[in-house]
């Protein structure tokens, strides 16, 4: 990047990006959700589906960090608390917690992820907004302060607290294993 302005526009543009792929995620999520109650398992395309998804959310965030953690750092910090670290904590947190496939685990990741991540991107606005009226900062001041940084932490760990606990309930949906009678089904 030649100047912030480019970087906080490719910046903005990667975060329409995730936020388009937590769209697909949320709707995954629901579509899941139908499919385990009415057939009772999820079909292992789905799940390779899911996982490739879940990749590139994981792709989108680390790509934006290497872009933009020398030319703005607070908005490769965004990618890093927002985007990859909830995801791969959550990941961790589940494959820990249940004994399922790891393409079950990231699956599951994938779907749980993307309604929390659009409220942590709320929540890290609100907090950086709040803060920096409610204590009348000036832009010096909140860069010195880093507000910006702790903003971006407490949606990221929104983020990572919602997707474990929608990564808890989707988990066993995902992760039932498919039965001969049920590839027999399709």
């Amino acid at each position: 990047m030649s100047n912030g302005l480019g970087a906080g526009v490719f910046a903005l543009t990667l975060l329409a990006v995730l936020a388009v792929l937590a769209g697909l995620s949320s709707v995954a999520a629901l579509a899941v959700t139908g499919w385990h109650r009415r057939r009772g398992v999820v079909p292992n395309a789905v799940r390779y589906l899911l996982a490739a998804l879940g990749v590139g959310i994981v792709g989108v965030g680390g790509f934006g960090v290497l872009v933009l953690v020398d030319e703005a750092f607070r908005a490769a910090w965004l990618f890093v608390a927002l985007d990859l670290a909830p995801f791969l904590v959550a990941g961790g947190y589940l494959r820990q917690r249940q004994d399922t496939s790891m393409t079950a685990c990231i699956a599951a990741t994938t779907v749980a992820w993307g309604g929390p991540f659009l409220v942590g991107v709320a929540v890290a606005v609100g907090v950086l907004a709040g803060a920096q009226s409610a204590f009348a900062l000036a832009p010096v001041e909140s860069r010195e302060l880093r507000v910006a940084e702790f903003a971006f932490t407490v949606g990221g760990v929104a983020v990572a607290a919602g997707t474990v606990a929608l990564g808890d309930r989707l988990l066993p949906a995902i992760g039932t294993t498919p039965t001969a009678a049920d590839r027999r089904d399709r």
